[in-house]
């Protein structure tokens, strides 16, 4: 595996909007970059994360200080990054390098010698200069032009109002900039300057650009020199700040490989999918094991997924694409029994979102094949179709022992560089129990608390207290006991923070990634013409959102993976709002293959129905989904046929006959939330009243609906109903008739009519 650690090195209250920077834009931007390159970066900002509570003396709380600033900088090493302006920063007593365990005698006799120095230099030297660790670390200067404008107040924050500790100051700058001159590594000393007066979104991303670009070439210089197999795993990347109950994994593979399939369901926050990839790394070595996660994966469409198994099983890729789900089943399960495997393990992953896989009968496997394959269905809720059909008991997935969410805590705080005091922590974990703690929600808290920033520490500023440190304490110990005890409330809570933070315009595009189908890339932002849209202030946003969002798409989109952030979201987009953002995605061209969903969605009916008509052939899968999301809706089934009557006789001919094929899929699909019949009684008043197409075309679409109509009737064991069919029967034949299509049909209508009138039932 792969970890690149940075330490931060600054003075505390100057270096406020630096931190920031290195945090809010600068880490996610590297994370972006590396993730897809299997490596992790890690940030150690020790502005907060030291407490020395138990420490009785003040010098013992230098001391623990600097001990822990050592360890982490050794930990770290050889990355080391330092901010220096124009304070001289806290200088601790002569004794408290002495009394310091340092092994290495000429480091700390060097220490030692330089005892006016303050904590941020006394890491510089410890981090670099002794190990003449140049090539590696960098130190950013800030130009004294960055305070102009500021205040007297405001300026006797940032430079030093006494003489001789700025000479102390200015001399340790020089020496410091020589060395890293002498090594050769002059270029690894980096002058900026920002706006601190009144920094604007544009002064901040130029800052966040040059440390971005400078880092950039360290880290590029480690990864190079590394081995391949040093790598993070994109699955251990994901479940690096998760954690699920070992015990209850174990279960389940303990149970892998025998004849029974597995079901697993939970409430959402719980981790399944966390499990999921967990499951699927831990059986790959025993097993053949296929994988789909909707959250982890991306949505895809059942047919694709399972051709993904078929060439998985076979390793070839130049399967053809089959024209029905069915048929795609039959493929795999075919080669499967052909294969040398003995057996293979499925673990599919939000099993309940996949509605083509929930309303079919594909796993309802002969008897023969129970031996080849097993599934491991992961789902929020119950399955009782596939309990009454394989006899398998449910499994209910666990949140985390008291035990096991401690250690999370601990390696979520390790990998931001953060620690937590004791009563901090028992106050996130005092609602629950000693177990079934959900992960998730343990998740939301955590990423809230150490979200601190230069604005939290202005407020952290104002309280009344001893010192920074007790401040930073209380205020740490407030916001865990100010979140709401529902999962729901807190996620209100933490969007309503980040609005009074950054004002109502910033959730505009969480709205548009909420709407979206597949979500949004940062150049699919960018297209979007987003009212007052700044990309700076979209990475603030989206790194206080992280637990909501997805970040390992391989398509380099964002989307939104936690249902309950998802209900939140759309609660604040109102009726005219959802319009408006659908009408701009439908004129997104990065989008086109999306666009007829967005402009049925937003009322842009013309356009939709000159896309259906035009691509209905090459997109017939597609747009039967979009549409059957779009006929859920009251109303809409009716919006869509009427506007059908405005298009060229030829056109409306074919959009109506395409639309009519779809609808047994509709009326057999328990979930698609789409009523068969009232569906083809708006289709036949549509017919009716079309004026465009020829009096034979007309008469053959009304056969067709008045025939399928009379079908759906028929098996009713009401008796009006079938007093109905007989009528749409009679009507049937008649537009047959008139169309001079379908004799064959007419005789099979004329042959049903006597079956019924003889029996009055089917």
């Amino acid at each position: 595996m792969k970890t690149i650690p940075l330490f931060i090195s600054s003075t505390f209250n100057d270096m406020n909007l630096e931190r920031d920077v290195m945090r809010e834009h600068v880490l996610p931007a590297l994370k972006e970059k590396y993730n897809n390159l299997g490596v992790e970066i890690l940030l150690f900002d020790l502005r907060w994360g030291i407490f020395t509570g138990n420490e009785s003396t003040e010098k013992q709380k230098e001391k623990e200080i600097l001990r822990s600033c050592f360890q982490i900088i050794d930990m770290c090493r050889p990355f080391f990054i330092a901010f220096l302006g124009d304070r001289l920063g806290w200088v601790p007593e002569e004794d408290v390098i002495e009394n310091l365990s340092i092994a290495d005698v000429d480091t700390k006799k060097t220490l030692k010698s330089l005892n006016a120095l303050s904590v941020t230099h006394l890491e510089i030297e410890y981090g670099v200069l002794n190990r003449k660790n140049f090539s590696q670390s960098l130190v950013f200067y800030r130009d004294k032009e960055s305070y102009e404008g500021l205040s007297s107040d405001r300026l006797s924050s940032y430079i030093e109002s006494d003489p001789e500790k700025m000479s102390v100051l200015d001399n340790r700058k020089r020496i410091i900039r020589k060395l890293y001159t002498d090594s050769g590594n002059s270029g690894n000393i980096v002058d900026y300057k920002i706006n601190l007066s009144n920094p604007s979104g544009s002064d901040i991303y130029g800052l966040s650009q040059i440390i971005c670009s400078n880092l950039v070439k360290i880290i590029d210089r480690e990864i190079s020199n590394s081995p391949s197999d040093d790598i993070f795993s994109r699955d251990e990347i994901y479940l690096a700040n998760y954690q699920e109950s070992q015990a209850f994994v174990d279960e389940i593979c303990n149970e892998a490989g025998k004849n029974d399939h597995i079901l697993i369901y939970g409430d959402e926050g719980y981790g399944k999918t966390s499990l999921s990839l967990i499951l699927k790394n831990k059986l790959l070595p025993r097993f053949k094991t296929l994988y789909y996660s909707s959250d982890y994966t991306g949505p895809q469409k059942a047919q694709k997924i399972i051709k993904s198994w078929t060439e998985a099983i076979t390793g070839r890729l130049d399967l053809q694409d089959l024209d029905s789900l069915e048929k795609e089943w039959s493929r795999f399960l075919y080669l499967l029994t052909q294969s040398d495997l003995e057996k293979v393990v499925v673990i599919i992953d939000g099993f309940d979102k996949l509605k083509e896989f929930t309303d079919s009968n594909i796993f309802f496997l002969p008897r023969s094949m129970m031996r080849k394959i097993q599934f491991i269905v992961i789902s929020k809720n119950r399955l009782p179709k596939w309990e009454q059909r394989f006899g398998i008991p449910y499994k209910r997935i666990k949140g985390l022992t008291r035990s096991e969410a401690l250690r999370y805590i601990g390696k979520t705080c390790y990998n931001n560089g953060k620690s937590l005091p004791q009563d901090v922590v028992n106050e996130l974990l005092g609602k629950y129990g000693e177990e079934n703690i959900p992960p998730v929600e343990l998740s939301v808290m955590l990423n809230y608390v150490i979200m601190l920033d230069s604005t939290d520490f202005e407020r952290i500023s104002s309280l009344q207290s001893e010192s920074n440190e007790e401040k930073i304490h209380r205020y740490l110990l407030d916001s865990v006991r100010n979140m709401p005890s529902s999962y729901a409330g807190k996620i209100d809570y933490i969007i309503n923070r980040v609005i009074l933070k950054y004002g109502h315009n910033c959730l505009i595009p969480f709205k548009y990634i909420v709407l979206s189908l597949n979500g949004l890339s940062t150049d699919d932002l960018y297209e979007l013409d987003i009212p007052g849209f700044d990309f700076v202030l979209f990475l603030l946003v989206r790194n206080t959102f992280k637990p909501y969002l997805s970040t390992f798409n391989n398509n380099g989109k964002w989307y939104l993976q936690n249902n309950e952030f998802k209900t939140r979201m759309l609660n604040r987009i109102d009726a005219m709002e959802k319009q408006e953002i659908f009408q701009e995605l439908s004129m997104c061209r990065s989008l086109a293959d999306e666009c007829f969903y967005y402009s049925l969605f937003g009322n842009r009916m013309q356009e939709a129905l000159q896309m259906y008509v035009a691509r209905f052939n090459d997109n017939i899968q597609l747009y039967s989904d979009y549409l059957q999301a779009f006929f859920t809706e009251p109303g809409n089934i009716g919006a869509f046929a009427q506007g059908l009557n405005s298009l060229q006789p030829a056109d409306s001919y074919a959009a109506y006959s395409s639309l009519l094929c779809k609808f047994y899929t509709y009326s057999n699909n328990s979930t698609s939330g789409i009523d068969a019949e009232p569906f083809l009684r708006i289709i036949l008043d549509s017919l009716h009243e079309n004026t465009v197409i020829d009096f034979e075309g007309k008469n053959f679409l009304l056969a067709i609906t008045e025939d399928t109509l009379a079908y759906l009737l028929t098996a009713s064991s009401d008796t009006g109903d079938v007093e109905q069919a007989l009528e749409h029967m009679r009507r049937a034949i008649a537009c047959y008739k008139l169309s001079h299509t379908g004799e064959l049909r007419i005789q099979y209508i004329e042959n049903s009519i006597n079956e019924l009138n003889n029996s009055r039932h089917v």
